[in-house]
């Protein structure tokens, strides 16, 4: 038997197709954590962090070879794990519970986590840090999920 979680969690793609996904969707899940991080960051620390955590969201040293071995030595089904959108998927996970756990406040009993660390600067070159400004209904947004917690604003 299997929990409910287990069930519905993508699993890793090879790193050729997450970095698919992460150049093809990167706007998305910057704007994806920037909207889940806590509003207390302040605006400036939000972007960095949210670029670093969709910079870090690539799966670490895994290849289409390796994910027989994950699965017990057997093949996956042809067409059920490998399309492009798996790949979109796992990031956005990845990116998602980053964001999440970076607004989890740090205790002194426990070692940080990845996500609680602080963001390294972005490794970009050319693009613009700063989501574009959206109008009256942008700020009110953002005003908005500043009153709801962390798991309001990944709903």
């Amino acid at each position: 038997m299997t929990a409910p979680d287990t069930a519905t969690r993508p699993l890793p793609p090879d790193v050729e197709q997450a970095e698919a996904a992460i150049v093809e969707h990167y706007p998305r899940l910057v704007r994806l954590a920037y909207l889940v991080l806590p509003p207390s960051l302040g605006r400036n620390r939000r972007v960095l962090t949210a670029h670093s955590l969709a910079q870090r969201a690539l799966p670490r040293g895994r290849r289409a070879t390796d994910a027989a071995a994950v699965q017990g030595g057997v093949p996956a089904q042809r067409g059920g794990l490998g399309g492009p959108e798996s790949g979109y998927a796992y990031v956005r996970l990845r990116v998602l519970r980053s964001a999440l756990e970076a607004g989890v406040p740090l205790t002194f009993k426990a070692l940080p986590l990845r996500g609680q660390l602080p963001a390294l600067l972005p490794q970009v070159w050319g693009l613009r840090l700063f989501p574009r400004a959206g109008g009256a209904e942008e700020l009110a947004l953002d005003q908005w999920l500043a009153t709801l917690n962390g798991p309001g604003r990944a709903a």
